[in-house]
């Protein structure tokens, strides 16, 4: 015949219910492993890479409907070398400069630094006078 656990115990048990105590209370309890701290750190680190390219594209000139406004095209290339990365704040170096429509540029850059991809959009206005 099996004995019959005693309900009465000597040793307090965490409310929990189990004897090796919960995970987390207080900092007591199971460390966590390397890889689950590593994953965790990557994780964070891929969703800021999503929340500045998000960013990115809802600046002057992230997008073809938010282009930055300038008074030439000979001006644009200039405004490009001194814009900094939105990822690592590198330098962007000019894959191409096309003409998208009439006064609308779009010009491919690539960052130095981090290797990033980026499309940048320009309008070019006239500054006549009234």
């Amino acid at each position: 015949m099996p004995r019959k656990r005693s309900t009465s115990s000597t040793t307090p048990t965490p409310s929990n219910g189990y004897a090796g105590g919960s995970a987390k209370l207080g900092g007591v309890g199971r460390k966590r492993p390397e890889r689950t701290e590593r994953r965790t750190r990557e994780r964070a680190a891929r969703q800021l890479v999503r929340d500045r390219e998000k960013l990115a594209s809802l600046s002057p000139g992230g997008a073809e409907g938010r282009p930055i406004e300038v008074a030439s095209s000979a001006v644009i290339e200039g405004r490009v070398r001194g814009m900094p990365c939105v990822q690592c704040e590198g330098e962007y170096r000019i894959a191409d400069h096309r003409s998208v429509g009439p006064g609308v540029r779009a010009v491919d850059v690539r960052c130095d630094r981090c290797g990033v991809p980026r499309t940048l959009w320009f309008r070019i206005v006239t500054d006549e006078p009234n």
